[in-house]
């Protein structure tokens, strides 16, 4: 397991044919990616509740 956090990247994105990591921007799998995406939308629909990401 990879000691890395989402908090180190400047932005993240759904990997795809041909999309390369770049300054700033790192691919991660479609999955992770409708994952961290609705957690997001989750928090963000809760508001400020003192919720978190789970």
């Amino acid at each position: 397991m990879s000691g890395t956090t989402i908090h180190e990247f400047d932005a993240l994105a759904a990997a795809a044919p041909g999309v390369v990591d770049t300054a700033g921007l790192r691919s991660v799998p479609p999955q992770v990616f409708a994952w961290l995406e609705s957690q997001a939308l989750r928090v963000a629909e809760a508001g400020d509740q003192g919720g978190g990401l789970t």
